[in-house]
């Protein structure tokens, strides 16, 4: 396993594992990179910032994707001129991936449901200008954002991103493309 995979695994499972015996970090630095945990409950906002700051796209591949204000963010970046392109979980139906889709297309920005060649599209992960990677266990559900204990990490590390925009480009490639839009 590459060791930048190594090191993201075992800062996730640390982090999962303070909790439980009373430790707490949110940022330090791995190697030259630096990293930040986000730890819910109550972090809509820091995910709305780390949309916010993307210049020049955005790859999201998400198993559920409900959260009405994450995707408003996604569509306002595409508006500003970044590239977004957003992977959901085939499975994903109902309690609001439906009307997230529906936004998202009527806005242009490509969604693809994930591919049969995986029995479950499980990956959480978001690469922002093929610099900065989200990946952990939150969905951009409601209930991820604010309710859950939730834990993902965002590296600043443009050979880790480099790395899962290969992967997203392998599963966009045997994605199945969303063609219907709604009105909102």
């Amino acid at each position: 396993m590459d060791k930048r995979i190594t090191v993201i695994i075992l800062i996730v499972i640390i982090a999962c594992a303070s909790f439980y015996v009373g430790f707490t970090f949110h940022s330090s630095q791995v190697g030259e990179k630096q990293y930040v945990l986000i730890i819910s409950p109550n972090t809509e906002d820091k995910f709305l910032d780390l949309i916010a700051s993307a210049n020049n796209s955005i790859d999201v591949e998400m198993y559920l994707f409900t959260n009405k204000a994450l995707a408003s963010a996604l569509i306002d970046a595409k508006k500003r001129g970044v590239q977004v392109r957003v992977i959901i979980d085939r499975k994903g139906e109902g309690d609001g991936v439906d009307d997230v889709i529906s936004m998202l297309t009527f806005d242009d920005i490509p969604v693809k449901r994930s591919s049969r060649t995986f029995e479950t599209t499980h990956a959480k992960f978001a690469i922002i200008d093929r610099k900065l990677v989200i990946i952990g266990s939150h969905n951009w559900t409601n209930y991820a954002m604010d309710r859950n204990r939730e834990v993902s990490v965002v590296i600043n590390d443009a050979s880790l991103a480099e790395e899962l925009s290969r992967i997203f480009e392998q599963d966009w490639s045997i994605a199945t493309v969303v063609t219907v839009a709604t009105v909102k």
